[in-house]
Formats: structure tokens, C-alpha cells, sequence
């Protein structure tokens, strides 16, 4: 029908909310539609599960130090990176790997980055007086940063996480189209959600069908 350049939706990893190209891409879309009364359109929601389910898995993780640390985050808000030298976080990080990380694990991670094992706590600045060290040279950023990468793989996402995320996507593209622009409620309709065909560029896309109406 010529309109093959609106049919697909574009949406960063783990979220529902339109981007300003998004948007302006249906407004063509609204467009179209209003020269064209006897279109009607299909929307489905998509998902991926690696790349949504990484991206979920790491807010709600930064959810969970921002709530032990103070910090409250919005839904869908980015809080930015993380300070992996500010006192409180490293003490968040240090009591959640204790709850969810096998010792072994977590040992494992403080080997790799040179760290003392709790029972060698209290000997480090005895060992760091002594002259040839023989074991990697302690890098705090490189624990922290490799037990919050450990935390995130092993963060659990509920069952339903996908399709529900599916389901706002499609939402999404539907009351912007309606509130935004226009466009009846009855030209629309929402498909039950899939997974993605692919990931691209940090986003996974939904897709549009038109369709003419009899």
C-alpha cells in the first residue's frame, strides 16, 4: 500500500515510552490514515527476551540499590550509571551479594579482583606492608562492578514480564495514536503479543499492519 516504512515500532530495551522519532513516525502513520478512512490498523507488541529481559533485569536492580541507599526511582527512569566508589552503594552491593551469591561465588569474584577474604580482613594492612606482593593488587571498582553484573544475572523477572511489556508497547503506539492524533478506536486493534524477529541498534521493534476495512 506504500506505507511500508510504518510498520514497525521502535522501542529501547526494557521499555514501553515513545521516542520523539517514534512519535513523529506515527504521526505520518495518523496521517495516512486520514486519507485513507477505510484503513484500519493492527498492532502488536513485541519483546525480546535477552535484550528486554537484561535490561529489566538490571532496573530492577538499580530499583533495589536505589531503595537501600534512599534513592527512589521512577518507573521506566534511567537512573545513569552506577557509582561504584560511593560508600553507600558499595555497602548495598556488599549485603545483597551476601543474601544472593553462594560464598563460593562470591569469593571466587573477590580472588579475580584481588580482594581479602573476610576472615583476611583484618590482616590487610599487614599484608600490604610486606614487600613483593603475590597476589593481584586489590581494585575495589572491579569487585563492586563484577558483583553488580552478578547480582544482575542472576536478578528473577516474573513469568508474565514479557508479554506485559508487550502489551504496553502496543498500548503505547494505540492511545498516541487515538489521544494524540486522532485516530478512532474502532480503525484499531491489538494482537496478542510475540517475541521480536530481531534486536537492532538497542531496540526492539513492534509491528503494524494496515489493513482495509470492508
Amino acid at each position: 500500500m506504500g506505507y511500508d516504512f510504518l510498520d514497525t515500532v521502535a522501542f529501547a530495551a526494557g521499555h514501553s515510552d515513545l521516542s520523539p522519532p517514534e512519535m513523529e513516525k506515527l504521526a505520518r502513520l495518523a496521517e495516512a490514515l486520514g486519507k485513507r478512512p477505510k484503513l484500519t490498523l493492527e498492532i502488536q507488541g513485541r519483546h525480546d527476551p535477552e535484550a528486554d529481559g537484561a535490561a529489566l533485569k538490571e532496573w530492577a536492580l538499580k530499583n533495589e540499590l536505589g531503595r537501600r541507599t534512599g534513592l527512589t526511582i521512577e518507573l521506566e527512569q534511567d537512573p545513569g550509571p552506577i557509582n561504584f566508589t560511593d560508600p553507600a552503594t558499595q555497602l548495598a552491593l556488599e549485603a545483597l551479594a551476601d543474601e544472593r551469591l553462594a560464598p563460593e561465588r562470591l569469593s571466587e569474584i573477590k580472588a579475580v579482583s584481588g580482594m581479602p577474604a573476610a576472615s583476611q580482613k583484618a590482616d590487610v594492612k599487614s599484608v600490604e606492608k610486606k614487600s613483593a606482593p603475590t597476589q593481584t593488587s586489590p581494585d575495589p571498582t572491579a569487585f563492586y562492578t563484577r558483583v553488580y553484573q552478578e547480582l544482575i544475572s542472576r536478578e528473577p523477572l516474573d513469568e508474565n514480564v514479557f508479554s506485559d511489556l508487550s502489551h504496553q508497547r502496543a498500548e503505547a503506539i494505540a492511545n498516541e495514536l487515538m489521544q494524540t492524533n486522532e485516530i478512532q478506536e474502532d480503525r484499531i486493534s491489538i494482537l496478542d503479543p510475540m517475541k521480536a524477529d530481531d534486536f537492532r541498534n538497542e531496540s526492539v521493534t513492534s509491528k503494524l499492519k494496515l489493513a482495509v476495512s470492508e
